[in-house]
């Protein structure tokens, strides 16, 4: 953001009376013990998860096969807990041990890692439509030397350039593979040196789609930490590398995953802390969160503005049949005296008023928020002026009638 931006921005910020507070920019860490095995002993792990993220598979030990096995659970909304855990049956062979999922945007490919015969491979799943099961189909030998564990796999949104974790004599690494088409093998095999380097040990690499921001665990101590890595183009090499500001030495989180759009991260967390398993934050960008806040605002004031209007109409209907009433002299049939007719007539009124002073002040903060856009660089939506400017109604004449 530039500088002028900035002071435009802090100088917005002072006109949101009443609005709220900026949100920090890391929401309160969520724990989803329910993936987590009921006896706390087999924790979930490799979390990666559908577009909308409703979706999420990850690795956990299964009782029945007393193998590590690839699990997915659902929940309706982004804010609700996870249920309906099930183990992927229909792509675990028996004896074979098998964990970090990675699904693709359109949720139709599915890339994991499995052991067969001593070997560990990265492989794919697919389906026809996300209302159906997974089926092997592929299994990447190209990529892979024997004695070479890979696992770990996550890739670029054209599914053409392939990020994963190599275990080489005991120690971890990441390397990357590219191809020309999702039909063909993957070549130009080589290890992403300039993350390896940032740590002792690095592994569990997570690429957004468009390659330029990776995410992964590297441990130099006793607990391992999320880093972060960027770079201007895909020809060129990672770098600006960081640890990410929500990770406490003593956690321990790593097993990243992160959310197509940036902004959801999913890790495992827990060591020496009593609560191991799948944690959700959030990155809130304070610049995005004061536009949604100021829109938030407008769109209440507007509601209450049309509030108000629906107020001051019924009150004139109310005035006009009173001044029927008593233009017609038939209040005397109803018990009524002349004087209650005016003193009735003064009370809506007197109200009436106090709606066009609340409309008029409520106008007078819509004005200043959308100025507030304005100068966050944004343009107000235009508001219907029945809803926002609805006209008010003629001047409050006190006339009794006969």
């Amino acid at each position: 953001m530039s500088t002028r931006r900035k002071i435009l921005w802090l100088f917005a910020v002072t006109l949101l009376a009443g609005v709220g507070t900026l949100k920090a920019e890391w929401t309160e860490p969520v724990f989803h013990g329910e993936l987590t095995h009921p006896d706390g002993y087999w924790m979930a792990l490799d979390p990666a998860l559908s577009n909308d993220e409703t979706i999420i598979y990850f690795r956990c030990h299964d009782l029945i096969y007393d193998e590590n096995t690839i699990w997915e659970a659902h929940r309706d909304e982004t804010e609700d807990t996870f249920t309906g855990k099930r183990v992927l049956t229909e792509i675990f062979n028996d004896g074979e041990a098998m964990g970090s999922p990675w699904a693709t945007e359109n949720g139709l490919h599915l890339y994991y890692y499995q052991w067969s015969g001593g070997e560990c491979y990265i492989k794919m799943a697919e389906r026809a439509t996300t209302d159906d099961t997974w089926t092997h189909v592929k299994t990447f030998d190209e990529i892979h030397t024997a004695g070479i564990g890979d696992s770990m796999p996550t890739l670029t949104g054209d599914e053409l350039t392939m990020f994963y974790m190599r275990t080489i004599g005991g120690k971890k690494y990441i390397w990357k593979a590219t191809r020309p088409t999702i039909e063909e093998p993957f070549s130009d095999i080589e290890e992403v040196s300039e993350l390896n380097d940032s740590c002792n040990t690095v592994s569990r690499p997570s690429i957004l789609p468009d390659g330029l921001t990776i995410y992964y665990d590297a441990q130099d101590g006793s607990a391992p930490s999320i880093y972060k890595a960027t770079r201007s183009s895909t020809d060129e090499p990672f770098g600006n590398i960081e640890v990410l500001d929500f990770c406490l030495p003593d956690k321990g989180e790593s097993h990243p995953y992160v959310a197509p759009d940036g902004t959801g991260f999913y890790f495992f967390g827990g060591w020496g802390v009593g609560q191991g398993g799948i944690w959700e934050i959030h990155w809130v960008d304070p610049y995005n969160s004061a536009l949604q806040s100021i829109e938030d605002a407008i769109a209440k004031k507007i509601k209450a503005i049309e509030i108000v209007n629906a107020a001051i109409d019924k009150e004139m209907t109310a005035l006009e049949a009173l001044q029927e009433l008593t233009a017609g002299g038939e209040y005397g049939e109803l018990g009524l005296r002349r004087i209650d007719i005016f003193r009735a007539r003064i009370r809506i009124i007197l109200s009436m008023l106090r709606q066009r002073r609340a409309r008029a002040e409520l106008r007078k903060g819509l004005r200043e928020l959308e100025r507030a856009l304005v100068l966050l660089g944004a343009n107000p939506a235009p508001q219907d002026e029945v809803s926002s400017e609805a006209p008010a109604p003629g001047p409050l004449r006190l006339r009794i009638g006969r």
